[in-house]
């Protein structure tokens, strides 16, 4: 009994240690020129932000659940922005200032 007991333990040790499922998210914007970008993601501790040439996509790698924003602020024209979550498109707002927001389901990290 005492081995069967030693195994339970070393199984229980073993899931303890397995690595959660990693998440990708894309922030995708498609338009021409220039644009600011502003993005969010559960893991980051502040806000990035960027100047760029338009189309883009600026992949990251959230940490738990939380919210994902993007917006955009081109220097003229149109833009689409996107939120993609493991390939799926969970936001898209397409216009001249954009505002791009998801939940991304999942417990919060600790702070």
């Amino acid at each position: 009994m005492r081995k069967i007991v030693l195994l339970g333990l070393a199984g229980l040790g073993l899931a303890a240690c397995a690595p959660s499922p990693s998440v990708t998210a894309e922030f995708r914007v498609e338009g021409q020129g220039t644009a600011r970008l502003e993005y969010r993601y559960p893991g980051s501790k502040l806000p990035e932000v960027v100047t760029t040439q338009l189309p883009v996509i600026i992949d990251r790698s959230p940490e738990g659940g939380g919210p994902l924003t993007l917006s955009v602020r081109p220097a003229s024209g149109i833009v689409t922005c996107r939120i993609v979550v493991d390939k799926q498109e969970v936001a898209k707002q397409t216009g001249g200032n954009v505002d791009c927001r998801a939940e991304l389901p999942g417990a919060a990290p600790d702070s």
